[in-house]
């Protein structure tokens, strides 16, 4: 059986890596994670798939989303073989689920510095993607190839998730820890996980943990309601 075969398209990200040595040192990132041979070595293979990509990015010093205007052919690659079927650019990059959820760990990584670079043709300006995307690509409404993959991701964003929570809030950043726990069902939609598992697991012990947990509550900020950011205002975001 052929695991952990990654289809390339043309929207791929790809990771700079730090100058430890532990980076991707400018690799090509695939974003689309097809995994053949039987349904247990497809379930193992396609959970190592997924983890690999927070684990990519969190060594990444920035992510840059090559996206030309490109005719895509399907078949072999021969030119005699496939058809043409579609235009891949940034729209369609936009559209696929695993670049979505290649997008989100890259914004949500602990690192705090997710820049996240577009570049469209040679003669286009690189532009950067706004952290705020993150609301509007929901991996669970991305393009799958494979359907059962849209469910699969949502594990993977709810840990990503509350590790970002947790660090905004020990680096004493509350406002942003809290806007954050707001949108995090949004970011979440269409992924399968229940409201229960957006709130916290049943094994969270303490106040105190259970306040960095994505979904439990609030943390207190008097800055932020001084300038209007009520818990009502949070509870209509969310």
């Amino acid at each position: 059986a052929e695991e952990g075969r990654r289809d390339t398209d043309v929207g791929n990200g790809e990771g700079e890596g730090d100058d430890d040595g532990k980076g991707g040192g400018g690799s090509t990132h695939c974003t689309d994670h097809r995994i053949h041979g039987s349904a247990g070595e497809l379930l193992e293979g396609l959970k190592d798939a997924v983890r690999s990509i927070p684990a990519y990015m969190e060594q990444s010093s920035h992510m840059v989303v090559l996206a030309p205007t490109c005719p895509y052919r399907t078949g072999n690659g021969n030119d005699d073989d496939g058809d043409w079927r579609d235009v891949c650019d940034l729209r369609t990059w936009r559209r696929r689920g695993w670049c979505r959820l290649e997008l989100q760990c890259r914004l949500f990584s602990a690192r705090g510095d997710g820049s996240v670079i577009v570049v469209q043709s040679a003669e286009a300006t690189p532009w950067l993607i706004h952290p705020l995307e993150a609301s509007r690509m929901c991996v669970g409404q991305g393009d799958f190839s494979v359907e059962d993959d849209r469910s699969v991701t949502g594990q993977v964003l709810r840990q990503l998730i509350r590790g970002k929570e947790e660090s905004l809030a020990r680096r004493g950043r509350i406002f942003e820890r809290n806007y954050l726990n707001s949108i995090t069902p949004r970011i979440l939609d269409g992924c399968g996980v229940t409201s229960s598992s957006i709130d916290g697991d049943d094994d969270v012990n303490g106040a105190e943990d259970g306040a960095l947990r994505s979904g439990a509550t609030l943390l207190p900020d008097a800055e932020s309601e001084k300038s209007g950011w009520t818990p009502l205002r949070f509870a209509v975001i969310r």
